[in-house]
């Protein structure tokens, strides 16, 4: 996987992006400051989705923004 970069505002913490299925979600996380994002898939329970979120600080910390666009 290439290395990315990111020229977004200081206040991003934390780019998070989601492919959700019904079975799996696939997410990527990316620090503002760009590199190699981090690729991991997470079951579409309550208890996964709540240690993911967790994991990238809390919900009202990091949930933040709005549906993809294409």
């Amino acid at each position: 996987m290439p290395d990315v970069s990111s020229n977004q505002p200081a206040d991003v913490r934390l780019w998070v992006s989601l492919d959700v299925h019904k079975l799996s979600i696939v997410a990527a996380t990316l620090p503002p400051a760009g590199g190699v994002p981090e690729v991991q898939r997470i079951e579409t329970t309550e208890k996964a989705i709540r240690r993911f979120i967790e994991r990238l600080g809390g919900p009202d910390g990091v949930l933040r923004g709005g549906a993809g666009r294409l």
